[in-house]
Order: C-alpha cells, then structure tokens, then sequence
C-alpha cells in the first residue's frame, strides 16, 4: 500500500512540475510577476501544510533514539 501511494507521488510530482512551469510562466505574462509570486508562494506554503503537520514526522524521535522507535513500532528492519 505504502508503494503504491509513493509510486502515485511520483506521478502526480511527474506531471505536476512540468504544469506549474508552463502554468506560471503564462501567469506571469498575464498577470505580471508580483501577483504571480504571491499566488506560488501561497501554493507552496498549502503543500507544505500536511508534511508540517504529519504525526509520523513530528513525532519522528532523533537518531539516537531511533532504535527504540523501531521496537515501539514493530517495524522488522532498521
């Protein structure tokens, strides 16, 4: 399941990039680089809202207590 949602990631990464490019440099020449640069900087800060705020990454323990992480988890490889 994890694979699978990482393989969509990539996808979306894939197609997405590409898009926003073509999309901004459009926008730019419509709209002109100020408003442009507000409308991505606000793009970027609501995609970066769910990494910021994922559980598994806040609560991510520091690397000298990883393996303890491991054996509260029950993951079966470091």
């Amino acid at each position: 399941m994890v694979l699978a949602i990482r393989l969509d990631m990539g996808m979306i990464e894939t197609i997405a990039a590409p898009a926003i490019t073509f999309l901004s440099g459009i926008a730019m020449q419509h709209w002109g680089y100020s408003v442009t640069s507000v409308a991505l900087g606000l793009c970027i800060v609501a995609a970066a809202i769910p990494a910021v705020t994922m559980r598994e990454l806040v609560t991510l323990p520091k690397p000298d207590g990883w393996e303890d992480h491991i054996r509260k988890s029950g993951l079966t490889k470091f």
